[in-house]
């Protein structure tokens, strides 16, 4: 959550204690830090690494670093991002920046700084609409603010796990059917997996290399020659192998392909997407 241009080298790593080393304060608590938390909060002018467990306090320092970093450094909300895992975590998160942005709003009216108290009222109500979310959702609200730039129907939403389950298994079965009838290797490859082990493997390498931004995943070219035989496996053997390579290639490709025409009638993204 470091705001400003990246420091070159490895970061600072720091380690919070551990439960069993000394007690974090309570969930939500808006006591006093321990000395490595902050140590953590302090560290805003550096890229930092932060160790730490369960208990540790951990939302507490990244809370703290938020808030020191609008109220001290004058770093406007809108210029810092803050991930967290789960959506349940980046609401929890988003509530205690507001209610601790709120309480030093009326620190600083009590101490007649009328001008930075409005300021941090005004961030502190504004504080739903922050950049702390997980990277599924900034990456949602991200293509939302720039759906044509990004080739998109500015109605997409994204599937749930469910509907895009259901809408990649349909896609397979569709692959493979059509496959069988053009592509001689396929019903042989196919009849060598049972149960959905070769759905769940075109899948899976699907996943892969859309997951690394590859449009039209496929399976890289292979050079199969008579010296590069495994001893005790004749030519017909390599070709076999040859064959079955392609029909994974075929599947694979074509699989991406119906995918993807599916989400796309649907005005829809996967989570990889």
């Amino acid at each position: 959550m470091s705001e400003g241009e990246r420091r070159p080298g490895a970061p600072e790593q720091l380690r919070l204690a551990s439960p069993a080393d000394e007690p974090a304060p309570e969930s939500g608590a808006t006591g006093t830090a321990t000395p490595e938390q902050q140590a953590a909060i302090d560290a805003r002018d550096r890229d930092v690494f932060l160790e730490a467990g369960a208990g540790t306090g951990k939302t507490k320092v990244l809370v703290d670093r938020y808030c020191e970093a609008v109220a001290t450094d004058e770093v406007t909300p809108d210029r810092i991002l803050a991930f967290t895992f789960t959506e349940r975590a980046a609401g929890e998160m988003r509530r205690r920046v507001r209610r601790e942005l709120g309480r030093r709003a009326s620190e600083a009216e009590l101490a007649g700084e009328r001008e930075r108290a409005r300021e941090l009222g005004v961030y502190s109500r504004a504080g739903e609409g922050a950049w702390v979310t997980t990277i599924h959702g900034f990456c949602r609200r991200l293509l939302a603010s720039h759906p044509a730039a990004a080739g998109l129907d500015p109605r997409f939403r994204v599937l749930d796990a469910v509907e895009a389950a259901r809408l990649a298994t349909q896609a397979f079965d569709d692959t493979l059917e059509e496959l069988a009838r053009t592509e001689a290797a396929v019903p042989a490859v196919a009849a060598g997996y049972v149960g959905p082990r070769l759905r769940n493997l075109v899948l899976a390498a699907h996943g892969e290399y859309h997951s690394r931004g590859i449009e039209l995943a496929t399976l890289p070219e292979i050079s199969i020659v008579a010296a590069e035989l495994v001893e005790g496996h004749d030519e017909a053997s390599a070709m076999e192998a040859r064959d079955g390579v392609e029909a994974m290639r075929a599947l694979i490709g074509e699989f991406g392909r119906l995918y993807a025409d599916a989400k796309s009638r649907r005005s829809g993204l996967d989570f990889e997407d």
